[in-house]
């Protein structure tokens, strides 16, 4: 009978599990995407910054929508900003429009209630059908 010490040992050509995570290679970690999202919402709001020192404030607005806006926040955006460069100047209706879109993003942007209208916008949060600013957006 043979000695189960002396027993070769099982070589893999491949490890099936990673030995931290417990995942499959190839599999993305939770926790990896969570810091990735991280980062990148950090870098989103050192270039806020650096727009608002320079008045891009429309700029800002697009950042915002592609950051952490839909398609339609996007392109109302970019609208604002055609509309901008079309005219040389923020028309009134441009403006009005710029103004509740960042009130619409600024709180799930930034994680914390707006300064001025003290409202939260998270992604968890109700949507007021009376809301003003929500409503002339859409």
């Amino acid at each position: 009978m043979p000695n189960p010490s002396k027993a070769p040992r099982k070589r893999f050509k491949g490890r099936t599990r990673s030995p931290m995570t417990g995942l499959k290679p190839g599999k993305k970690n939770l926790w990896s995407q969570y810091q990735l999202l991280q980062r990148q919402m950090l870098k989103a709001r050192k270039q806020y910054d650096e727009n608002e020192d320079r008045n891009y404030h429309s700029e800002n607005v697009l950042l915002m929508a592609e950051t952490v806006g839909t398609a339609a926040d996007i392109k109302k955006a970019k609208k604002i900003i055609v509309d901008r460069n079309k005219a040389g100047y923020l028309p009134p209706e441009a403006y009005k429009a710029q103004q509740a879109l960042s009130l619409k993003l600024w709180s799930k942007f930034f994680g914390r209630k707006h300064p001025f209208t003290g409202k939260f916008a998270g992604p968890y949060s109700r949507r007021d059908p009376n809301d003003p600013v929500i409503n002339a957006i859409d």
